[in-house]
């Protein structure tokens, strides 16, 4: 028999979600500096 859920964290789709956004925060942590600050360089 499968285990009662009891909160949303302990969904997978929820871990896998959570994973990626983590993941997607951090990226821009490896850009050069000119890609940080200068949303107007490519308009």
């Amino acid at each position: 028999m499968a285990t009662k859920i009891t909160t949303h964290r302990e969904l997978e789709v929820y871990k896998k979600a959570f994973e990626a956004a983590v993941q997607i925060i951090e990226l821009p942590e490896r850009f050069p500096a000119i890609e940080k600050y200068s949303p107007g360089v490519l308009a």
